[in-house]
Formats: structure tokens, C-alpha cells, sequence
């Protein structure tokens, strides 16, 4: 047989090897809402899966970082693949206090000479690019600002709680959200569901440790980003709303196997099948005593008595 099979590249022939497929696990990446019907449909079968799903991912920049290292990493991450990699940064949480010197930093990273670019243009999904490009028009017609290139959008004075915060989207665009301090940036982390890497932008590493126990995040940048995906070794597991399962690395690769356990066992020193003699049990008991009884170097079995409540024992 074929150990390779491909199937056209259609939603058709999807959700027909999904509902019909003779296989023993999926593994699905892309969106959480299809990820969600595909669940539904492997209950049935009892199948396994691993879904790697929508990141929506948060890059934080706290105050005592390099916000001109940061906003060069992070457009650089949402310009990879036209933002259509899991692990792009979807919102930024800046603290207050570098807030005016990363804008720009982003503005010197983000040519927005033209008033013609169009960052949605590479965007493969004709709907998602509609709606790229409305966000960003009804941005500017709120009169907030954006900043924009033929690679890149980015929305500035984002609100923390908005739905554009929520980063529900698969494009080069890229939200700027206002924190107070480092317990209002996790919040504002924590408030969306979707985790499935964050980045942390600190000078230093013990906060970054920290604070990454707090994310809720599988996978964890310092000062950088979409940097797990380039080692082999490191696997990708979604949390929640961004999928279960793990992907990749030697997890990855584990999680498509299947365990047997062959136990056998040797005549000579065969446990009878049949109950133990009277024999047996006193000699079971003195091995017992003589292995766990009060010994100089072991703990000792005690009796304990128990009041019954009205005196006696």
C-alpha cells in the first residue's frame, strides 16, 4: 500500500477524510472554531487528536526593557509569512513607562510613506483580507492612529478589553495596548483565552522567570519570537481555547505512537495461581515484620487506639 496519501487541497476533501477516514489519530493545525467541529466529530470514533490552534499571541514589553530591540523583533515577526504563522504576535502589551519610546522605535521600523500600501494584498484567504483591510479602515476612521506599510499594520490605542484586542486574526496586523504596570499586562494576557506563545520583553531574567509561570502559555520567549519553532527538539502544545495535544519535537513525536505493555512471566519463579496455604501466609507475615517491623534504621509499625466518645476504647 501507499504509506503517503495526499488528498486535493479543498475544504471538501477535509471534512470528508475527518468524517469517513480509516486512521488512528489526526493531527490538525489552523483555526480554533474548525478545530472545535473537528473534536466533535472524532468523539464519535473515540480518535485521538492533536489540534494546534489559533495563537493569538501577546508580546510584552515591561519597563525595564529594550523597546527598541523589542519593536524591531516583534515587526519582524509579524511580517513573516505576511503574519500567517502560529506563533506571530497578535497584540502588544507595552508598559506605560516605555510606551513613548517603543511607538518610535515601531515608527522608524514601519514605513508609512504610501497611503496606497496594502499589507492584507499577501493574505491567502480573500475573506480574512476584507476584513484585515476593514479593521483598518474603521481604526482610522475612529481617528486613532495606524501605522502602515505594504507589509505591515499597526493600530495604536488599542483597549485592552476591545474586540480588536482579542487578535482573532491571521495577518500581518498587529495591536498596541496600553498597561499601567506588569500585573495589568498579565491581566490583560490573561483576559484572552488564546495562548499558545507569548513573548516577554525584560532586561532581566529572573523577572521573565517569573512572570512566566503566570502566562498560561506553552511556549515562552524571552526578548524575542517565534524562536521555538526553529529547533526541532521543541514541541508545540496549545492550552484551552488554542488546542490540546502537543506537535513536534520528541513529545511530538511520542504522542503518535501507541504504548504496548507485553508482561511475561517465568516458570521458576511463577506466583501460584491458587490461594496461599496457611503456611504461606505465616511465612508472608514474619518477611513482612522482619522488613518493615521496628528495626534500628526502619520505622516501626504502632498500634492505634481510637476513643470512641464516651470513654472507652
Amino acid at each position: 500500500d501507499e504509506l503517503i496519501e495526499i488528498l486535493p487541497p479543498t475544504r471538501e476533501a477535509g471534512e470528508q477524510l475527518v468524517e469517513a477516514g480509516d486512521f488512528d489519530k489526526l493531527i490538525f493545525t489552523g483555526s480554533t472554531r474548525t478545530g472545535r467541529a473537528i473534536a466533535r466529530v472524532l468523539a464519535d470514533r473515540l480518535i485521538p487528536s492533536s489540534l494546534e490552534l489559533s495563537g493569538c499571541d501577546s508580546a510584552i514589553v515591561l519597563a525595564d526593557a529594550n523597546p527598541e530591540l523589542a519593536a524591531r523583533v516583534i515587526v519582524n515577526a509579524v511580517r513573516m509569512n505576511r503574519g500567517q504563522t502560529c506563533m506571530a504576535p497578535r497584540r502588544v502589551i507595552v508598559d506605560a513607562a516605555v510606551r513613548a519610546e517603543f511607538v518610535e522605535s515601531l515608527k522608524r521600523a514601519v514605513n508609512s510613506e504610501s497611503e496606497s500600501s496594502d499589507p492584507a494584498a499577501g493574505v491567502v484567504t480573500p475573506g480574512e483580507a476584507g476584513r484585515v483591510r476593514s479593521m483598518i479602515e474603521s481604526h482610522k476612521t475612529a481617528g486613532c492612529e495606524v501605522l502602515i506599510d505594504d507589509t505591515i499594520a499597526v493600530l495604536l490605542d488599542v483597549e485592552g478589553d476591545s474586540e480588536l484586542a482579542r487578535g482573532e486574526w491571521f495577518a500581518p496586523l498587529l495591536t498596541i495596548i496600553s498597561a499601567r504596570n506588569e500585573e495589568e499586562a498579565i491581566a490583560i494576557h490573561r483576559q484572552h483565552e488564546q495562548h499558545l506563545t507569548t513573548s516577554v520583553f525584560t532586561t532581566t531574567p529572573d523577572r521573565a522567570k517569573r512572570i512566566a509561570v503566570a502566562l498560561t502559555s506553552s511556549n515562552i520567549t524571552i526578548n524575542d519570537c517565534i524562536l521555538p519553532i526553529a529547533h526541532p527538539g521543541v514541541g508545540i502544545a496549545g492550552r484551552g481555547p488554542s488546542g490540546w495535544g502537543i506537535t513536534q519535537g520528541e513529545s511530538g513525536l511520542l504522542s503518535m505512537t501507541h504504548e504496548v505493555v507485553v508482561s511475561k512471566t517465568p516458570g521458576r519463579f511463577r506466583i501460584p495461581p491458587e490461594p496461599p496455604s496457611e503456611e504461606q501466609v505465616s511465612m508472608l507475615r514474619r518477611g513482612m515484620r522482619y522488613i518493615y517491623g521496628n528495626r534500628s534504621g526502619r520505622a516501626g509499625l504502632t498500634s492505634v487506639t481510637r476513643s470512641n466518645g464516651n470513654g472507652s476504647e
